[in-house]
């Protein structure tokens, strides 16, 4: 999954969404998910998870509550994904149930990806029976993709 040396990628969208949170909503937007509900306020915050094997490493979750007149309508937990990991992949279900009990609302499961494999394993990782999805990744371009365009 990861070593304690590598760089946090869901530490540095944690930092970003600090800043500007509204960038939740916006890569939200870039998903097949659903339309979000009218809210007034976008606030970060994160969670923290531990991997389930040894090394145990802490991992930062990003999360952007989204409010409506001070009331928590909606939530955007991130988990950013370089490779397909069923390690990383079984902690997203514990984290959105822990993020729905704490915040007492809705939360949606963004899985930013540098690959379109990367992304097709996410969403088949996260067929849930027949009712689809539940993790919503989109791909993150990389420099070299950009300089072509």
């Amino acid at each position: 999954m990861s070593t304690p040396d590598d760089i946090d990628l869901n530490q540095v969208v944690a930092d970003l969404f600090e800043i500007r949170p509204e960038s939740a909503v916006d890569w939200y937007g870039r998903t097949l998910g659903q339309p979000l509900p009218e809210y007034d306020v976008a606030e970060s915050k994160t969670m923290m998870t531990k991997t389930m094997q040894e090394p145990f490493i802490d991992r930062v979750l990003p999360l952007v509550i989204l409010r409506k007149n001070d009331e928590a309508v909606h939530g955007l937990l991130y988990d950013v994904l370089k490779s397909p990991n069923d390690e990383q992949g079984m902690l997203w279900l514990p984290s959105i149930g822990g993020a729905q009990e704490h915040y007492g609302c809705p939360i949606a499961l963004v899985v930013p990806c540098i690959d379109v494999a990367t992304a097709k394993w996410a969403l088949a990782y996260s067929q849930w029976e027949d009712r689809g999805c539940y993790a919503l990744p989109f791909l993150v371009p990389r420099p070299e993709d950009l300089v072509s365009a």
